[in-house]
């Protein structure tokens, strides 16, 4: 069980115990087109209490390497001098105390965005990166593998190094996108989906053992028109974590999933295996889509059944801790496993 701790949420990661977590991933060192950390959110100096919990926890702690636009991955990695200057800059990264790994975070999903030299030059920084965690053996490599998009960054020659692959599981509906639909879904007609995104992996050489499921603890809700579900968008949507954050965080998060449910009710879907709810306010109606307990158990069946038992919770403290200490303490039931959806080896 892997969880990433967002910066943006300061310490709502306190009401997720550490232990039994196999790594945490801060969120994020963020690359400039430069090849050069441009933001480190407060790390190390303003995170020693994290720091100090997950070594008591014996938990490793690994450094999310970001790219917020797509228009930088040219720029950056088709730059001979800028790949090398990263490169130094994951060296000084690894020397901080309490960082035992780096998690490379680059999502790239449409072809007009970039070249064939930064996608080359790409794939050559995983690589070095991926040969210097073999021979250091003291810290690890890691990588979010994005799925739905035209664009493959990754062969089964990069993925080859990483200790461990944290699969896109979340997002096939967006704030900006033209219909409302479930954040997560198992299975249906979206690019992104719990199988499509499992047999992508695989198709790329990644074995189970080392696959990881990102599993949101959030949920969208968006201005929408029409009737029945899935209704097309009016306006940006927006994300609402699972449960109530502090008072601190109100005037960013004003709302939960929790709180919405408890007063518009809710609608779980089996194909999706996520749940749904609609609302009017103030003359314009809402649609809202999440994952929950009763899905996340589902698809931990699923997964369970297909020989994968990894998930990487998005992030530590949307839930305030109660989804995420279910996994600790309850398993799926391997007797209601229906046949397997590949063959046996």
């Amino acid at each position: 069980m892997t969880g990433y701790v967002a910066w943006w949420l300061g310490d709502a990661w306190k009401t997720t115990p550490l232990e039994g977590f196999e790594r945490i991933i801060f969120i994020e060192q963020r690359i400039d087109v430069s090849g050069r950390i441009a933001e480190a959110n407060g790390w190390p100096e303003q995170w020693q209490e994290l720091r100090d919990a997950s070594r008591e926890a014996g938990v490793g702690i690994d450094l999310s390497l970001g790219l917020v636009q797509e228009s930088d991955f040219a720029a950056l990695f088709a730059s001979p001098e800028a790949r090398r200057r990263l490169l130094r800059e994951t060296a000084r990264l690894l020397r901080q105390p309490d960082v035992a790994g780096l998690h490379i975070d680059i999502e790239v999903y449409r072809q007009a965005s970039t070249s064939p030299e930064a996608i080359a030059g790409f794939r050559a920084f995983v690589e070095e990166l991926a040969q210097r965690a073999r021979r250091s053996k003291r810290w690890q490599l890691s990588v979010f593998l994005p799925i739905g998009g035209e664009l493959q960054l990754y062969t089964p020659a990069t993925l080859a190094g990483m200790s461990r692959v944290v699969v896109q599981g979340y997002d096939a509906h967006w704030p900006e996108g033209p219909n409302a639909g479930p954040v997560a879904p198992l299975r249906g007609p979206e690019a992104v989906t719990v199988e499509k995104a499992l047999a992508q992996a695989r198709a790329l050489g990644v074995d189970d053992a080392r696959l990881r499921l990102a599993f949101p603890l959030y949920g969208y809700e968006w201005p929408v028109q029409g009737e029945g579900i899935r209704r097309k968008t009016t306006g940006k949507g927006r994300a609402l974590p699972l449960a109530p954050l502090p008072e601190t965080m109100r005037a960013s998060f004003p709302s939960s999933v929790v709180e919405r449910v408890a007063r518009h009710g809710a609608v779980f879907h089996p194909e999706s295996a996520s749940g749904s709810y609609a609302f009017e306010q103030d003359g314009t109606a809402w649609e809202g889509w999440f994952e929950d307990w009763t899905s996340l158990q589902v698809k931990r069946q699923w997964l369970k059944c297909e020989g994968v038992d990894g998930l990487a919770f998005f992030a530590l403290g949307y839930d305030a801790g109660a989804l995420v200490s279910t996994v600790a303490h309850s398993f799926p039931d391997d007797s209601a496993c229906l046949a397997p959806t590949r063959a046996a080896p």
